[in-house]
């Protein structure tokens, strides 16, 4: 599997969201082997991809994701539906 296939599902603490309201949760790009330095195959348009970690989540940047969000376990992309693009 690669980062097209697995979504980790992200949000913040409830509250904690822009403007001080919960946030529904939102998938993330997973990619167990570490986040790609350029844009992956598949990455979904119009999101500008900015580099790693900054728009993905792997093994080495989870805890900074951590830090002020909630990050579900790595599922397949196929179990969720992405949001729509703002």
């Amino acid at each position: 599997m690669n980062g097209t296939d697995l979504v980790v599902l992200v949000s913040y603490p409830c509250g904690d969201g822009p403007g001080g309201a919960p946030e529904a949760p939102s998938p993330v790009r997973y990619f167990p082997g570490g986040c790609p330095d350029d844009e992956p195959d598949g990455w979904p348009g119009p999101l500008d991809y900015d580099g790693p970690h900054s728009l993905t989540v792997c093994p080495a940047c989870v805890a900074s994701w951590l830090d002020d969000h909630l990050v579900g376990y790595p599922v397949p992309a196929t179990t969720v539906t992405a949001p729509a693009a703002p």
